[in-house]
């Protein structure tokens, strides 16, 4: 393997913290929800919304550094990359899910009821 550049460093880093910071967020919206606050369902939309913006930049991102060679694939490792691209929508269900759900009537209409 070959060294580390800054620029792949720093998306690195950026990628943990952003990560650590939805995890705690994600961790108080469930709170929230199970205490039916209003804040934690609209809290829940825009989780998903920038989950889905977050795929879709860490995908185009790896895709981009591959095609330019930044990425270097050892020979027959497509596959690998068919299981990251994979993995990758498996995670994309959730967001999905929870924007689709949380904008149903019955959700809405439950939590516009609650005097908060």
């Amino acid at each position: 393997m070959g060294k580390i550049t800054v620029a792949e460093m720093s998306f690195l880093l950026f990628s943990f913290f952003v990560g650590i910071s939805l995890s705690i967020w994600l961790i108080v919206l469930g709170i929230g929800l199970l205490r039916m606050k209003k804040w934690a369902r609209r809290g829940s939309i825009i989780y998903a919304w920038i989950s889905i913006g977050l795929f879709t930049f860490n995908l185009s991102y790896t895709i981009v550094m591959i095609l330019l060679g930044s990425i270097k694939l050892p020979v027959g490792s497509w596959s690998f990359w068919g299981v990251y691209i994979h993995a990758a929508l498996i995670g994309l269900i959730y967001p999905i899910l929870l924007l689709i759900f949380m904008q149903t009537v019955k959700i809405k209409q439950a939590f516009s009821a609650i005097e908060r």
